[in-house]
């Protein structure tokens, strides 16, 4: 929106999203306040993000299709979809694991990594869309997980320091999908 009109109040920014269809990823909670308290059905979702500007030491991507919501059809593409962002600089790698439950006792997936494409870089600190695209081979539970790597060649950690007001909450998250059969 910042391109397309700049200067736009929030309401015309949550217009448009919602118009769009699209989900707003801000650094401004009014928008979650204008969801909420003006009760407006149908809005998009809104992806607040609070890294400390006096420490930028976070890069981290995350997933926003598919969300878990929906199942999935096995041996039919699908698209996975995401953003990344460093606070170190440009994002210029960023990799997807996608794998099936590995054990009943555990849960947890055995990691492997793909390369994924990398939207266009609009320079350093902003955010770059990713996208790989996956065709699930059967059947099941698979968790997804995405990890970014930025020109200074920093890596997304697999665990996160935690705190009590989140910031820097950066650990490498995993969305858990399910595949079924074609009806």
């Amino acid at each position: 929106m910042v391109e397309l009109q700049p200067g736009a109040s929030d309401e015309i920014v949550l217009s448009r999203a919602q118009r769009d269809d699209r989900v707003l990823i801000t650094f401004d909670k009014d928008f979650g306040e204008l969801i909420f308290r003006h009760d407006r059905a149908g809005s998009p979702g809104v992806i607040l993000l609070r890294p400390r500007l006096r420490s930028p030491e976070i890069i981290t991507a995350f997933i926003v299709t598919p969300d878990g919501e929906s199942k999935l059809v096995a041996q039919l593409p699908v698209m996975i979809r995401g953003i990344a962002f460093s606070g170190y600089g440009s994002v210029n790698k960023l990799e997807i694991s996608v794998n099936q439950a590995s054990s009943a006792a555990t849960g947890l997936p055995v990691k492997s990594w793909a390369s994924a494409e990398l939207g266009e870089d609009h320079g350093p600190y902003s955010f770059r869309t990713w996208s790989y695209a996956w065709k699930p081979p059967k059947p099941g539970r698979y968790f997804l997980q995405a990890r970014a790597t930025d020109a200074k060649g920093n890596i997304q950690p697999d665990e996160g320091v935690w705190n009590p007001g989140g910031y820097l909450w950066n650990k490498i998250e995993r969305q858990e999908i399910v595949v079924g059969e074609a009806s």
